[in-house]
């Protein structure tokens, strides 16, 4: 694996890991009141959005990656 893979993928997850526990406090929150119920829907859907476009980006840098290295 080249150094500069490494370093995108592991960006990439902390993105993602950071984003997830940013949902998760969310709805722990929503029963507690502190959070409007319409509010964390709202931001958890962007949160989900993201993630799904993230992951296809990260799928396409593979691929693209993989294609290159074929002979």
């Amino acid at each position: 694996m080249r150094r500069e893979s490494f370093w995108r993928d592991s960006i990439v997850v902390a993105v993602i890991v950071v984003l997830g526990a940013y949902a998760v406090s969310l709805i722990a929150n929503l029963g507690v009141g502190s959070v409007p119920a319409s509010k964390a829907i709202e931001t958890i859907g962007l949160i989900l959005f993201l993630a799904v476009l993230i992951l296809a980006f990260v799928l396409l840098l593979y691929y693209g990656d993989r294609a290159e290295s074929i002979p």
